[in-house]
Protein backbone atom coordinates (compact mmCIF):
# COMPACT_ATOMS: atom_id res chain seq x y z
CA UNK A 1 0.00 0.00 0.00
CA UNK A 2 2.51 2.34 1.11
CA UNK A 3 4.53 2.01 -2.11
CA UNK A 4 1.54 2.28 -4.12
CA UNK A 5 1.36 5.59 -2.38
CA UNK A 6 4.38 6.69 -3.41
CA UNK A 7 4.55 5.66 -6.88
CA UNK A 8 1.01 6.82 -8.23
CA UNK A 9 0.39 9.55 -5.91
CA UNK A 10 3.56 11.23 -5.51
CA UNK A 11 6.38 10.19 -7.78
CA UNK A 12 3.69 10.16 -10.38
CA UNK A 13 2.81 13.50 -9.51
CA UNK A 14 6.10 15.20 -10.62
CA UNK A 15 6.43 13.38 -13.87
CA UNK A 16 5.37 16.54 -15.60
CA UNK A 17 6.27 19.36 -13.77
CA UNK A 18 3.92 21.72 -15.85
CA UNK A 19 0.78 19.57 -14.67
CA UNK A 20 1.78 18.87 -10.84
CA UNK A 21 -1.17 19.38 -8.54
CA UNK A 22 -0.62 20.41 -4.74
CA UNK A 23 -0.87 17.52 -2.93
CA UNK A 24 -0.95 16.49 0.62
CA UNK A 25 -0.81 12.69 2.65
CA UNK A 26 -2.68 12.38 5.69
CA UNK A 27 -1.41 9.74 8.04
CA UNK A 28 -3.58 10.01 11.10
CA UNK A 29 -3.30 7.79 13.99
CA UNK A 30 0.88 7.53 12.61
CA UNK A 31 1.58 5.46 16.10
CA UNK A 32 -0.32 2.42 14.41
CA UNK A 33 2.61 2.39 11.67
CA UNK A 34 5.93 2.45 13.96
CA UNK A 35 6.18 -1.25 14.83
CA UNK A 36 6.92 -1.67 11.19
CA UNK A 37 10.15 -0.73 9.86
CA UNK A 38 9.78 -0.29 6.53
CA UNK A 39 5.91 1.78 7.49
CA UNK A 40 8.86 4.05 9.00
CA UNK A 41 10.84 4.00 6.13
CA UNK A 42 8.01 5.25 3.89
CA UNK A 43 7.08 8.03 6.51
CA UNK A 44 10.87 9.22 6.40
CA UNK A 45 11.19 9.01 2.58
CA UNK A 46 7.78 11.19 2.64
CA UNK A 47 8.45 13.98 4.96
CA UNK A 48 12.28 14.77 3.03
CA UNK A 49 11.74 14.09 -0.43
CA UNK A 50 7.45 14.36 -1.11
CA UNK A 51 7.69 18.63 -1.02
CA UNK A 52 10.23 18.23 -3.81
CA UNK A 53 7.20 16.84 -5.73
CA UNK A 54 4.57 19.09 -5.32
CA UNK A 55 3.30 16.81 -2.00
CA UNK A 56 3.29 17.50 1.68
CA UNK A 57 2.79 15.16 4.39
CA UNK A 58 0.81 15.45 7.77
CA UNK A 59 1.39 13.25 10.64
CA UNK A 60 -1.05 12.91 13.26
CA UNK A 61 -1.00 11.38 16.15
CA UNK A 62 -2.03 12.05 19.85
CA UNK A 63 0.88 10.47 21.95
CA UNK A 64 4.29 11.35 20.75
CA UNK A 65 6.10 8.94 23.47
CA UNK A 66 5.46 6.56 20.47
CA UNK A 67 7.75 8.53 18.38
CA UNK A 68 10.31 9.23 20.90
CA UNK A 69 10.83 6.33 21.91
CA UNK A 70 11.35 4.98 18.13
CA UNK A 71 14.80 7.36 16.85
CA UNK A 72 14.14 6.55 13.51
CA UNK A 73 10.37 7.86 13.73
CA UNK A 74 11.52 10.82 14.90
CA UNK A 75 12.70 11.94 11.88
CA UNK A 76 9.48 12.10 10.50
CA UNK A 77 8.74 14.97 12.86
CA UNK A 78 11.81 17.07 13.25
CA UNK A 79 12.16 17.26 9.09
CA UNK A 80 9.33 18.88 9.03
CA UNK A 81 9.42 22.81 8.75
CA UNK A 82 5.52 23.29 10.11
CA UNK A 83 4.22 21.78 13.44
CA UNK A 84 0.98 22.25 15.24
CA UNK A 85 1.04 21.10 18.87
CA UNK A 86 -2.42 21.36 20.91
CA UNK A 87 -2.93 20.65 24.22
CA UNK A 88 -0.24 18.28 25.64
CA UNK A 89 -0.26 15.93 29.23
CA UNK A 90 2.20 17.09 31.72
CA UNK A 91 3.66 13.36 30.89
CA UNK A 92 4.89 14.23 27.34
CA UNK A 93 5.71 17.64 27.66
CA UNK A 94 9.48 16.79 28.54
CA UNK A 95 9.96 14.64 25.68
CA UNK A 96 8.23 17.64 23.44
CA UNK A 97 10.64 20.67 24.66
CA UNK A 98 13.88 18.11 24.13
CA UNK A 99 12.88 17.12 20.74
CA UNK A 100 11.37 20.56 19.33
CA UNK A 101 13.56 22.98 21.46
CA UNK A 102 10.54 24.36 22.55
CA UNK A 103 10.83 27.20 25.44
CA UNK A 104 9.84 27.00 28.92
CA UNK A 105 6.83 29.49 27.86
CA UNK A 106 5.89 27.66 25.01
CA UNK A 107 5.93 24.35 27.40
CA UNK A 108 3.71 25.45 29.80
CA UNK A 109 1.33 26.90 27.80
CA UNK A 110 0.68 23.46 25.34
CA UNK A 111 -0.23 22.45 29.25
CA UNK A 112 -2.47 24.83 30.32
CA UNK A 113 -4.55 26.17 27.37
CA UNK A 114 -7.89 24.97 26.34
CA UNK A 115 -9.79 22.98 23.84
CA UNK A 116 -9.28 24.62 20.36
CA UNK A 117 -6.09 26.04 21.46
CA UNK A 118 -2.74 25.43 19.62
CA UNK A 119 0.76 26.16 19.15
CA UNK A 120 1.95 26.71 15.50
CA UNK A 121 5.71 26.63 14.83
CA UNK A 122 7.11 27.26 11.41
CA UNK A 123 11.59 26.89 11.76
CA UNK A 124 12.06 28.77 15.19
CA UNK A 125 9.03 30.85 15.36
CA UNK A 126 6.04 30.41 16.94
CA UNK A 127 2.73 31.64 17.31
CA UNK A 128 -0.57 30.50 19.78
CA UNK A 129 -3.67 29.67 17.80
CA UNK A 130 -7.11 29.57 18.65
CA UNK A 131 -9.23 27.20 16.44
CA UNK A 132 -12.50 27.72 15.54
CA UNK A 133 -14.13 25.61 13.54
CA UNK A 134 -17.36 25.86 11.38
CA UNK A 135 -20.40 23.60 12.46
CA UNK A 136 -19.61 21.89 9.18
CA UNK A 137 -15.85 21.37 10.06
CA UNK A 138 -16.63 20.56 13.22
CA UNK A 139 -18.89 17.36 12.13
CA UNK A 140 -16.51 17.11 9.50
CA UNK A 141 -13.67 16.03 11.99
CA UNK A 142 -15.61 14.90 14.67
CA UNK A 143 -14.84 11.32 16.09
CA UNK A 144 -16.73 10.62 19.11
CA UNK A 145 -19.18 8.05 18.11
CA UNK A 146 -22.06 9.08 20.51
CA UNK A 147 -21.72 12.65 19.16
CA UNK A 148 -22.05 12.07 15.94
CA UNK A 149 -25.18 10.53 16.17
CA UNK A 150 -26.94 13.23 18.54
CA UNK A 151 -25.56 15.42 15.34
CA UNK A 152 -27.28 13.45 13.35
CA UNK A 153 -30.60 13.56 15.25
CA UNK A 154 -30.21 17.34 15.87
CA UNK A 155 -29.74 17.73 11.81
CA UNK A 156 -32.89 14.79 10.97
CA UNK A 157 -35.35 16.64 13.32
CA UNK A 158 -34.53 20.31 11.58
CA UNK A 159 -35.01 18.82 8.21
Amino acid sequence: MLSWVWEKYVKKNSEDKIKAMKKRVIVDEAWMLLPFPEAVDFLNTMARRARKRNVSLLVASQKFQDFYEKKEAQAVLTSSETKLFLAQDKSEIEYLKEVFKLSEGEASFLITCSRGEGLLKVGTDSAVLSIQPTQKEFEFVETNLSKQIAMEKLKNKSN
